[in-house]
């Protein structure tokens, strides 16, 4: 290996260094792939490639990883958690009523735990009935007696 090709690799290493440094001062997937195809530079470089054919290598695999990888990547790593958690998971499960729940108050028990409830209904919520969370307010449920619309068991968006 000539003085020339073994320095070009060197600096191409470097590069690839420098880059990654970027990346994970960025967190973005863009300074990766620019150090991953300044890695193929330096192998093509060690290889005896020459200059030419080295950064014909790092601009063919940085834009291919920038066109096809970094996509899904960032498509992956972006999508919203798959469960829910907090209040939002209570949104449309069932409740027993523990004390009678009318517009100013009551007891429900909704999977284990009991929490102070309240009605939009006029009629109350007997004790014993089943009833399902519209939406938590502070530290209330809001229940209905009727299955909840679908929307309220779905995020919003």
């Amino acid at each position: 290996m000539s003085w020339i090709t073994e320095n070009s690799a060197l600096m191409w290493v470097a590069a690839a260094l420098i880059l990654a440094v970027l990346e994970v001062l960025t967190l973005d997937f863009f300074f990766v792939m620019l150090a991953v195809g300044s890695l193929a530079g330096a192998v093509a470089a060690w290889a005896g490639g020459g200059i030419t054919a080295s950064v014909i290598v790092a601009v063919t695999v940085t834009l291919l990883l920038l066109v096809v990888l970094r996509p899904m990547l960032v498509r992956r790593l972006s999508r919203a958690p798959s469960h829910k958690s907090g209040t939002a998971a209570l949104l449309g499960r069932p409740g027993d009523v523990l004390e009678t729940v009318n517009r100013s108050g009551g007891l429900v028990k909704i999977g284990g735990e009991t929490w102070t409830a309240r009605t939009d209904d006029r009629l109350p919520l007997p004790v014993g009935t089943r009833a399902f969370v519209v939406r938590i307010e502070g530290a209330t449920a809001v229940m209905t007696a009727t299955n909840p619309p679908e929307d309220v068991t779905r995020p919003p968006t």
